[in-house]
């Protein structure tokens, strides 16, 4: 048998041991990928990747993400036809399209109570954590979608970190229409949209990237802070 891309890729998968990787490992290996390999991503590293980043951080516990995970080739057309367009979309053997329920803070109320009932949380934190609720998402729509896009956005950076731990790659676009995605796919109303995260094997091997210094971007104590020794 020749030795093909696909059979170097079947080999592969037959023989390579899983690898351990640290955070650290993860983040200064991490580079967005345009192009994947064909081989499919086993459901269970699937459902690993998604069990990990459901412990993301998420003000209040509300968890308001939503993951639409498109595998099948006619779906990733679909939501290619949403974007601007990336080669990764239809490289890629899963997108995931992340999503945020703006309407999540008001279901948590009910969360809240359970865990009064529980004894996991006291009435005066029930009262504190829904009026604060109330202060974040309650006074305009675009206060609640903010709140869940920026909840949703740090589960999908958890997502992505935790797919680079496990040898896979991500690609996450921003390019995209919201409202088509939305009638494309059958959506809740009160889903937006955050990002659209193209998810497999990587194709291309990548040096570390370029970062800006941090004296760049860390300002300690007040805007142009230099650091200095807290001792």
């Amino acid at each position: 048998m020749p030795y093909t891309k696909e059979e170097e890729e079947r080999r592969r998968a037959e023989i390579e041991p899983p690898v351990e990787r640290t955070v650290e490992d993860a983040v200064l290996s991490y580079h967005p990928v345009r192009t994947f390999e064909t081989r499919e991503v086993p459901e269970s590293h699937l459902l690993k990747i998604l069990s990990l980043a459901q412990r993301s951080p998420s003000e209040w516990g509300v968890q308001p993400w939503r993951w639409l995970i498109l595998r099948r080739r006619d779906q990733r057309e679909k939501i290619f036809g949403c974007t601007t367009g990336s080669p990764a979309i239809l490289s890629a053997p899963v997108v995931i399209v992340a999503c945020a329920n703006t309407n999540e803070w008001i279901e948590a109320k009910s969360t809240f109570q359970g865990r009064v009932e529980a004894g996991r949380m006291t009435q005066d934190e029930f009262e504190e954590a829904v009026k604060e609720l109330d202060r974040l998402c309650g006074t305009s729509p675009q206060g609640a979608r903010e709140f869940a896009l920026r909840n949703t956005m740090m589960a999908l950076t958890a997502l992505m970190l935790v797919a680079q731990g496990e040898g896979l790659a991500t690609g996450p676009m921003g390019g995209f229409d919201e409202g088509r995605i939305q009638r494309t796919f059958g959506l809740p109303e009160e889903w937006a949209v955050a990002a659209v995260c193209a998810l497999g094997f990587p194709d291309e091997e990548f040096d570390r990237t370029l970062r800006k210094p941090l004296g760049d971007i860390v300002h300690w104590d007040t805007h142009g802070g230099p650091r200095v020794s807290a001792n």
